[in-house]
């Protein structure tokens, strides 16, 4: 293991970065590890490396010597998942923006492929013209366990005459013969579940006449598929699976609590309909994340839940045990089992937090040895980042409010300057898991103030839904109102106060420059919404539905309610400074927002304000080049006006 240890040193040794700023140079980059698993025979180790803006896919063995380090370099595109299918074969997807001509707009496309670590070739199952101008990727459906070297895939395509519409289609991929077999397609469907044979039990279509999703299922003594019903039988199940168990016959499904957050229940199948159901996943006050498939058999084996960290547990017994000894260890910190052995001998660890700056550790049982593999962010002097800490506080309307506040390691007895730093989405939410933005501003000497205001996932239905047409109303107060908590509660400057956001943070940040210019000396945008209008209408262009945004913001219809909390569309005289940074290549918020914004406050007369386009940045901070001028441009401006 110490060998490994220090090959991986070595190898990052090769690659460095000069930044004149050493926070810039360490935070402005990707990590420099990310995804790392271990494969199913616990020989080689698997992980995406990103260094002086380049980023491929790395495997090195675990015991030195046995395997020269290989590596598949990503060219202009953005590599996002990476997993093991196989002792031999890699499945790995990526985006990379593409204009259309047809349309006149550009999108972001992803793609998936195999990658045979052996010969160090990629297999390519969907080349081909039918999915060629497919935006999303291919999604893994099942390992099938019971069918070596071969998995289960989806996709789509578009139909014609009586299919028109998307075509959803299903596929088993044979690895090692480099062939696909299509086994399903129907036009308007999702969802499907395979057994670990490889055949189809399940899959949802849209019932036009009904309005539902409806879901049909294998029945044994027909051998055709019928629609489920609820546990009554007169009525169909209209619930989200995420899973079956063939030994018992069941399925998973999400579900509400009583207080309205989601959660997992088991119940039996009787023929065509469901039985009475148990409740196998639940967390008081908080939703259910999402549920954990086994990493070789794709069966459920667990479920997230995010409270202060994402936290993990698992079905099987042995893998819990291990679970809350690596909690035990590392304390206060996201602990996530990447990859495991079947065996379960070998495991790999993601750990993140303030303390861990994303570090991955490979865990030996059989050794006893739990060793430090590699660090996402080499951040040398871990005594030097914030100190991250839940803070608790109650809105204007009574309604309470979960956020986070990081204080700089190293504070006099002067009061602090305030980084207001709202999530995007606005249907997300923060916790304490290490992020290189909020340690970057109290690196520089800021306390950072997080809010989850209401229209934040994680906390139930009731509170994500209570932000529905509050863009501008209700889920901004909350920030107003945290605001004034933290100064209340902390040593702040409240003369030195500015806001930082990404896209729905974006938004809200140029809100508040607007709205309360006393209180926000400066804002600083990175891909804001400053049109609600245009949001919805770039979301058609995009081949989206905008039925969400029209529950999020309200009726397209009604230009004359979209243009009163549109900040281009209210913009005053007396408005904070703003720096409007956009990715000329963001194709979710149109780059054009921010250059609209910016000639509004110049017509206004707030010559302050500064706008920045970035050629090749996308909407997400996927290159280093894009962290790292945001990074310069906005200390730059923050510390001129605060």
């Amino acid at each position: 293991m110490k060998e490994l240890i220090l090959l991986l040193t070595l190898l990052f040794a090769l690659h460095t970065n000069a930044n004149t700023d050493p926070h810039i140079s360490v935070l402005g980059q990707l990590p420099k590890v990310s995804d790392v698993q271990v494969s199913p025979d616990g020989k080689n180790i698997l992980f995406l490396n990103a260094v002086n803006g380049k980023n491929w896919i790395t495997i090195t063995s675990v015991k030195q010597g046995e395997m020269a380090p290989k590596y598949m370099e990503v060219g202009t595109g953005t590599l996002r998942d990476v997993e093991w299918l196989s002792a031999k074969h890699v499945w790995f997807s990526g985006t990379a923006t593409h204009y259309s001509k047809a349309d006149n707009d550009t999108f972001t496309l992803a793609r998936s492929g195999v990658l045979n670590i052996d010969t160090m070739k990629v297999y390519w199952p969907f080349n081909t013209n039918r999915y060629r101008y497919n935006i999303s990727a291919p999604k893994l459906l099942n390992k099938l366990a019971d069918q070596p070297n071969k998995v289960a895939m989806s996709y789509y395509y578009s139909g014609v005459g009586q299919s028109a519409g998307n075509v959803y289609t299903v596929h088993i991929i044979d690895l090692e013969e480099e062939e696909r077999e299509d086994i399903f397609k129907k036009s308007d469907s999702r969802n499907a579940h395979l057994d670990s044979k490889g055949n189809l039990i399940s899959y949802q279509r849209w019932d036009g006449k009904q309005n539902v999703y409806v879901t049909y299922v294998l029945d044994k003594e027909s051998d055709d598929f019928v629609e489920l019903q609820d546990e009554s039988g007169e009525a169909l199940f209209d619930y989200n699976i995420t899973g079956f168990d063939k030994k018992t016959n069941s399925i998973y499904y999400y579900d509400l609590n009583d207080d309205q957050t989601y959660i997992v229940k088991k119940a039996p199948l009787e023929g065509n309909k469901v039985g009475v159901p148990t409740v196998i996943a639940e967390q008081q006050g908080l939703d259910v994340d999402y549920t954990v498939k086994n990493y070789h058999s794709s069966d459920i084996n667990g479920y997230v839940y995010i409270d202060d960290y994402p936290e993990s547990y698992f079905f099987d017994d042995e893998l819990n045990r291990i679970q809350q000894g690596l909690k035990a260890t590392f304390s206060n910190a996201s602990v996530r089992i990447t990859a495991y052995t079947p065996d379960k001998q070998i495991l790999t660890i993601a750990v993140s937090g303030d303390d861990y700056p994303n570090e991955y550790y490979i865990y030996n049982r059989k050794q006893k040895s739990l060793d430090y593999l590699m660090q996402g962010y080499e951040v040398k002097d871990r005594a030097q980042l914030g100190n991250v800490a839940k803070f608790t506080y109650t809105a204007s309307d009574d309604t309470e409010i979960q956020s986070y506040v990081t204080i700089p390691a190293k504070v006099s007895d002067n009061k602090l300057p305030l980084i207001v730093l709202p999530h995007g989405g606005p249907e997300s939410r923060t916790d304490m898991s290490f992020d290189w933005l909020r340690q970057f501003y109290a690196l520089n000497g800021f306390v950072v103030f997080e809010p989850n205001f209401r229209g934040s996932s994680g906390y139930g239905k009731n509170f994500t839904t209570s932000g529905y047409g509050q863009w501008g109303k209700a889920m901004q107060q909350d920030v107003y109102d945290g605001v004034n908590a933290v100064i209340d509660k902390y040593n702040i400057d409240n003369n030195r106060v500015c806001i930082v956001g990404a896209s729905y943070g974006g938004y809200v940040a140029m809100m508040a420059a607007i709205e309360k210019p006393k209180l926000f000396k400066c804002a600083v945008s990175f891909g804001g919404v400053s049109s609600l209008a245009n949001l919805m209408m770039h979301s058609e262009n995009q081949k989206n539905s905008i039925s969400y945004w029209e529950k999020s913001i309200g009726d397209y219809s009604n230009k004359e309610e979209l243009m009163k909390f549109s900040p281009q569309d209210i913009v005053k005289a007396n408005s904070s400074p703003m720096l409007l940074i956009h990715g000329a290549k963001d194709t979710v918020v149109e780059p054009g927002q921010s250059k609209a914004m910016h000639n509004k406050l110049l017509e206004k007369g707030v010559k302050e304000s500064k706008h920045i386009e970035i050629d090749g940045a996308d909407h997400w901070f996927s290159k280093p080049e894009t962290r790292t001028r945001f990074l310069q441009e906005s200390i730059t401006f923050i510390n001129k006006y605060i």
